[in-house]
């Protein structure tokens, strides 16, 4: 049971801007080579900046396994007096899968009778060797639910608890499609 004056907040934030994003002709995905750019580097301490202005204190910071998820979410920390040691890495914060498409050219991929067919499975299309939306959209729901919400000490906190998670794009699409219970279709 939670107690009544219990209350989450939450800041979802996706990654700056990493190397594969330079390259848009490209199907992206977990990519774990993949890191920040300078520019990446520069609005992960920026947002640190807004949010020490903005007073942010974290009781807990989450952050994906993914190098660029991670490292933006250390670099805000940092800004914070946050301890980057005691951000949560979280397997299932990580990127939505596209399986052998990673790294294939859109033009490749996107081909019209793939084009039917994703569009025919809609969120449960799953590309080859990967993971569907709704797949994504479950496991980043189960862990939220596990870790935060099911959490009796922070149920029972009888205060104001503020969390960052630090994320990836498309797989934070998938967790909001979840949680605002948005009518079945494809996240863009």
């Amino acid at each position: 049971m939670m107690h009544p004056q219990t209350e989450f907040c939450f800041d979802f934030v996706r990654h700056g801007q990493s190397t594969a994003q330079l390259r848009p002709d490209l199907i992206g995905g977990r990519t774990p080579a993949t890191g920040l750019t300078p520019l990446g580097e520069k609005q992960a301490d920026i947002l640190g900046e807004r949010l020490r202005l903005e007073g942010v204190c974290y009781d807990k910071v989450y952050a994906s396994i993914l190098p660029r998820a991670r490292n933006t979410a250390a670099r805000a920390c940092q800004k914070i007096g946050f301890n980057p040691n005691k951000i949560i890495i979280v397997s299932a914060l990580v990127e939505l899968d596209q399986g052998r498409w990673e790294g294939q050219t859109r033009e490749a991929v996107m081909t019209p009778e793939n084009i039917i067919h994703i569009n025919a499975s809609a969120p449960w299309f799953c590309p080859p060797g990967g993971e569907s939306q709704k797949r994504a959209q479950r496991r980043m729901s189960e862990w939220l639910e596990n870790e935060v919400l099911a959490d009796e000490v922070h149920l029972q906190s009888g205060r104001v608890m503020r969390f960052g998670v630090f994320g990836h794009g498309t797989s934070l699409k998938c967790l909001f499609h979840d949680i605002l219970e948005f009518k079945s279709g494809l996240i863009s």
